[in-house]
């Protein structure tokens, strides 16, 4: 301690001989004559700040403005190659029909269509009817020409394949099929010209369905595929691919069970459609007669009376 106030003495009589007499500094960041806390200032040290100057309101000025920093897009990570563009096709497929290559109407077919419909506005009740059931007829028989026509795309699509330079088809990837490399390039040839869509799982399905629908036309299958309905379309794509032999088998043989009765209704309609409505007429469900089972059963060889039995076994005896 007397070190200290002596030293402190040393240092008060040295200032008064330089002329030096105000107190001495306080020793701050900014005042400090050593080099350490110069350092500390430069790095930010607020140790030698006072309590109150520590504890003053924190200032967030900046920090509540939008965030600068932008966002990465994630990128579509799909297994395979093919991901992206079948998602990106996909899309495209939206606006082009699965049935077939519908094209969109041009002008002047625009202006038939809008200009029919003004004429049946024109026409009295019944003759407005009569435009109508016409229209929806010619429709329906087109949708059916159009459906039946599908059975023969493949036959096209294997005449488009015979035209092909083997030198210019790609190299065959993935596991084997029943399809050739030609076949498929074909196929895809086929759709692109004809409007369909051009993913892969669409030309696989449409390759498989074509074909299916060939070889049952070519087995004899007529009625069943000329009246097909979008229920047995989605029964065909989605029967396994390997079993395509049992498939034409099953629909050839549901065409020798209902071929006839299909048969029959046609020919009731095209009755009805020139004016004969006498099948209309006929019981949707014929009632069974009701005959006793003994008037026409004669196995027991019953007699009427006792006096036949009689005779009759008398009669076999001699004989």
């Amino acid at each position: 301690m007397e070190k200290l106030v002596y030293r402190r003495i040393e240092v008060h009589d040295q200032r008064l001989q330089a002329g030096l007499t105000d107190p001495p500094p306080i020793l701050t960041p900014r005042h400090s004559p050593n080099l350490d806390a110069a350092a500390n200032e430069k790095r930010g040290s607020y140790r030698f700040l006072s309590t109150s100057d520590k504890r003053s309101r924190p200032d967030y000025t900046g920090l509540d403005g939008a965030p600068t920093k932008k966002k990465r897009r994630r990128k579509d990570k799909t297994k395979g190659g093919h991901g992206a563009n079948d998602n990106t096709q996909k899309e495209k497929e939206a606006v082009v029909t699965q049935e077939g290559g519908s094209s969109p109407a041009t002008l002047d077919e625009v202006k038939t269509i809008q200009s029919f419909v003004d004429e049946i506005i024109q026409l009295d009740y019944s003759d407005a009817i009569q435009a109508i059931k016409q229209e929806n007829a010619f429709s329906a028989s087109k949708n059916i020409q159009t459906r039946y026509n599908e059975t023969a795309y493949w036959e096209i699509i294997e005449k488009g394949a015979d035209l092909l330079d083997p030198k210019s088809l790609p190299t065959p990837k993935g596991p084997l099929d029943e399809f050739t490399i030609a076949e498929k390039v074909a196929t895809e040839r086929f759709m692109r010209e004809a409007g369909y869509g051009l993913s892969l799982a669409n030309q696989r399905q449409c390759r498989l369905f074509w074909k299916r629908l060939c070889q049952m036309r070519k087995m004899g299958v007529d009625k069943i595929l000329l009246y097909r309905t979008k229920e047995f379309d989605r029964f065909c794509k989605t029967y396994p691919s390997e079993d395509g032999a049992s498939l034409v088998q099953m629909v050839r043989l549901w065409e020798d069970m209902y071929g006839l009765q299909i048969k029959q209704l046609e020919s009731r309609v095209i009755q009805e459609s020139m004016g004969d409505l006498t099948g209309r007429l006929w019981p949707s469900e014929p009632k069974r007669l009701r005959i006793s089972h003994v008037a026409w059963d004669g196995s027991s060889n019953q007699c009427l009376s006792d006096e036949e039995a009689i005779t009759f076994q008398s009669r076999g005896q001699r004989g």
